[in-house]
């Protein structure tokens, strides 16, 4: 390797430009084959890099959000719930309700996908973003007694005030005290915190709304 090509490799790595390190030289052919100007050059690698960013932000978000499984919305069967208004659903996966500081709240019997579009929602909108974060409700609750205990109350605090979107499910199947605790909480993140979003899921009997 030329001296030069070993200062760029080291400009590059001190940059932190990883995708432009590993891919320069290959562009460098591509566009010395086409002719192609420095600046398509340059925009090339560029865009790689942007590229690598931003997958790589949404492969964070998307861990950060403890999803307890991958869900789209392009696996979602609208055929098997025919009363769900599939336009507003898909609407909603635009994640504008986040813009517009509005809560979800989705309920229904069991199996008619609540889970499942509030995990796609979810992902869509770190996709888009958005720092989210996914509860069951026991885990919730759990999470909350566990911090208390060990006087971690604020860290928790400060970790959920950093979430644009937190996602609580399974709400019907928690009584009691738990149920307490969990609407506790949910009234606490709607006063502290105003602008972030809550998408709740519950079990009822009169369809998913």
């Amino acid at each position: 390797m030329s001296t030069q090509r070993l200062l760029l490799d080291s400009y590059l790595k001190t940059l932190k430009l990883p995708t432009m390190r590993a891919e320069y030289e290959a562009i460098a052919r591509k566009c010395s084959e086409a002719d192609a100007a420095y600046e398509d050059f340059l925009q090339q690698l560029a865009e790689l890099e942007v590229q690598r960013r931003t997958a790589m932000a949404i492969e964070r978000r998307l861990k950060q959000a403890e999803f307890p499984m991958a869900k789209e919305m392009t696996s979602y069967r609208f055929a098997d719930v025919p009363k769900l208004n599939k336009k507003y659903v898909l609407d909603l996966a635009q994640c504008q309700f986040i813009e517009t500081r509005t809560n979800l709240v989705l309920t229904g019997p069991p199996g008619v996908g609540k889970t499942h579009l509030a995990i796609a929602f979810g992902r869509e909108a770190c996709k888009r973003g958005y720092k989210v974060k996914f509860f069951t409700a026991s885990k919730l609750v759990n999470t909350y007694i566990e911090a208390r205990q060990e006087r971690m109350i604020l860290k928790l605090e400060k970790n959920i005030r950093q979430c644009d979107l937190i996602i609580i499910d399974e709400l019907g199947y928690r009584h009691g005290d738990h149920v307490r605790v969990v609407h506790c909480l949910v009234a606490y993140f709607d006063e502290t915190r105003p602008d972030r979003h809550m998408v709740l899921l519950g079990q009822v009997h009169e369809g998913l709304r």
